[in-house]
């Protein structure tokens, strides 16, 4: 059974007990704007639609980059030499945050820098 979040505080069941079918989902309910901090600290991120409660997720496997480890080729390097796109790290932490939060629009949202 999915659990239901309805504390004032943010408390996530621990990630294992995500569900296997649908892939990752862990909980549903609580408060985007005052959960998402922790759930990000904790790989859990939300997904849902208008009028639907919030679905938090965090599926197996899940895509870890460990910058120490990524080996970059040499058809990035070139990609990204020759344009078309930015490549940043670290940046606007709390806009992102913040956008995350934020209602949204038909469509969705995205950030352009």
């Amino acid at each position: 059974m999915l659990p239901w979040l309805s504390s004032p505080y943010p408390s996530f069941p621990s990630t294992s007990r995500a569900l296997n079918s649908p892939n990752g989902l862990l909980a549903a309910g609580g408060e985007l704007s005052a959960w998402l901090v922790e759930a990000y600290r904790q790989g859990i991120f939300p997904w849902f639609s208008d009028d639907d409660p919030i679905l938090w997720w965090s599926p197996d496997p899940r895509m870890i980059l460990l910058p120490e480890q990524f080996k970059q080729r040499r058809s990035l390097t070139k990609r990204i030499r020759h344009g078309g796109f930015h490549v940043t790290l670290d940046q606007h932490f709390n806009h992102v945050i913040q956008a995350c939060a934020a209602p949204r629009g038909e469509g969705g949202w995205y950030l352009d820098y």
